[in-house]
């Protein structure tokens, strides 16, 4: 919800893309429909997360740990 506002649509100035905006240009090939494929992109960043973290509780904890860069407490995206 905090990459997205949880729109599959998303993208932002960096040129990051769907819900858990993917900068690396996979999610384009993992689903090639991500602007309107709500169940593509929940299996993919599902499967991202599981290898990431193992667990959406590693993963939301990760998110909740406090991250200062150049002096501003920005938190820590997953």
């Amino acid at each position: 919800m905090n990459e997205s506002s949880n729109r599959l649509e998303a993208k932002n100035n960096g040129g990051c893309i769907g819900l858990g905006q993917d900068c690396n240009g996979t999610l384009v090939i993992a689903c090639p429909d991500w602007e309107t494929n709500r169940t593509c992109q929940e299996i993919y960043w599902e499967s991202y997360m599981s290898r990431r973290y193992g667990t959406w509780v590693a993963a939301w904890n990760h998110w909740l740990a406090r991250v200062p860069i150049n002096g501003k407490d920005i938190g820590n995206w997953w």
